[in-house]
Parts: structure tokens; sequence; C-alpha cells
């Protein structure tokens, strides 16, 4: 993940169980969330995907500035969706389906660094 400037906020390796990354921003540009969704069993690109195949999945929101993490939400059970999670347009708030609802998150703001 790379900031406006081009400078890394984020880097790093997916396990060939991770099935698939997402990442929605703010309007405000603020703040970015990733979400990554992950695999009871090691899949490959040959691999046939069944909606039972899915482990969990997680949500983390960061500060664009920095990449300084503000919060994480963990769903055990994830919805076979492609998109699961938005954040509102001044990225104070996460909202991320899980089984039949939309549950809220207020998002820390944190403490901007230099």
């Amino acid at each position: 993940m790379l900031r406006a400037d081009g400078k890394a906020l984020l880097r790093g390796e997916s396990p060939t169980a991770e099935l698939e990354h997402a990442a929605d921003g703010s309007a405000g540009g603020n703040n970015f969330a990733i979400r990554v969704a992950t695999a009871i069993h090691s899949q490959t690109a040959e691999s046939t995907f069944h909606a039972s195949d899915l482990e969990s999945e997680q949500v983390r929101v960061y500060r664009a500035e920095n990449g300084q993490r503000l919060i994480v939400v963990r769903i055990p059970s994830p919805v076979p969706s492609v998109q699961t999670f938005a954040l509102s347009p001044t990225g104070t708030q996460l909202v991320v389906i899980t089984n039949s609802q939309l549950t809220f998150y207020v998002v820390p703001q944190g403490l901007s660094r230099p």
C-alpha cells in the first residue's frame, strides 16, 4: 500500500490460505481499510472455491498519513460476498456484514505522529 507521495505504508506477503484482499478509503482520504479473507485450506489459482472454504475474515483500518493501525475487526464466519465492509466518508465508522446483519464500529482516530 502506497501513500499519495509514493512512499510505502504497508508491505507484506500473503500465505496461500489468504483468498483475497480488498481495500476501501474514506472520502476525505484520512483512513483506509483492508480486508483479508482466509480459507480453511491453502488455495491455488486452479482450486475450485466453495463458500464453505471460508474460515474467517479480518478488516483493519489504518491512518493514511502514517500507516498507524486504528482498529482490527475479526469475523469468524464471514459472508461469502465480494464486498463485506465499508468506511464512512469521514473514516470514523466502519460497517461490516456479519451473518444477516450490519455491524457498525467506531474507528478510534489515534494520535498523529510527525
